[in-house]
C-alpha cells in the first residue's frame, strides 16, 4: 500500500545545509521526504549542529534531527504562460 511518502536520499555531492527558522540549528541535508496525504509536507532531516552566535561556537549533535514545513499550493500554471 502507498502511504504517500516519497523518501530521497541524498549522495555528498547534493546535500546542503539548512537553517532553522526556530531554533539556532543549521541541518547538514541528507534526506528529504514529501508527505502527499494526507498531511501534504515536506521534511528535511540530517547531522544538526547547534549554532552559538554569541560565543561563535558550532556543536555538533549526535542524533538526526528532522524540519517539517507544510506545503500549500500558491498557483498552477504551464511554462507557455
Amino acid at each position: 500500500m502507498n502511504d504517500g511518502l516519497v523518501t530521497i536520499q541524498l549522495t555528498p555531492e547534493q546535500r546542503f545545509l539548512m537553517e532553522s527558522d526556530s531554533t539556532e540549528f543549521l541541518i547538514l541535508v541528507d534526506e528529504v521526504s514529501f508527505w502527499k496525504n494526507p498531511a501534504r509536507q515536506i521534511t528535511f532531516s540530517g547531522k544538526c549542529f547547534y549554532v552559538d552566535y554569541e560565543e561563535s561556537k558550532i556543536d555538533a549533535s549526535n542524533d538526526k534531527h528532522h524540519a517539517v514545513y507544510d506545503l500549500t499550493e500558491n498557483n498552477v500554471y504551464s511554462d507557455e504562460d
